[in-house]
């Protein structure tokens, strides 16, 4: 994974999910692997399906609006993501940088 071998990174993941499938954390990470290896479809169902493991996982939400902010361009989606992350933990480190990329990409966020 960090010698940007995202498809065979992806591949192990796999292999490990065939043995823990609940685990969020294994499940983001091949998720990861696959958005990096143009896949953005299959990352965005592997983010969700982290998601459905354990809905509070911050870093699937936080990948996931990444992913609809920047490879869909979906801000609807992503910001229900970002929502989540607030409800989740307010002061999460990683909200500032989402918040930046939705600026960048026009949308006015108003914080709840």
């Amino acid at each position: 994974f960090d010698l940007s071998r995202y498809a065979e990174s992806a591949q192990w993941f796999g292999m490990a999910l065939d043995i823990t499938p609940e685990d969020s954390a294994t499940r983001t990470a091949m998720a990861t692997a696959l958005y990096a290896s143009g896949r953005v479809d299959d990352a965005i169902e592997e983010f969700q399906n982290a998601l459905e493991s354990d809905t509070t996982y911050i870093l699937a939400l936080h990948n996931l609006a990444l992913a609809y902010l920047d490879a869909r361009n979906d801000v609807v989606s992503a910001q229900t993501a970002l929502r989540q992350i607030e409800l989740i933990d307010p002061s999460y480190s990683g909200l500032a940088s989402i918040r930046e990329r939705m600026a960048a990409a026009g949308t006015n966020l108003v914080s709840p």
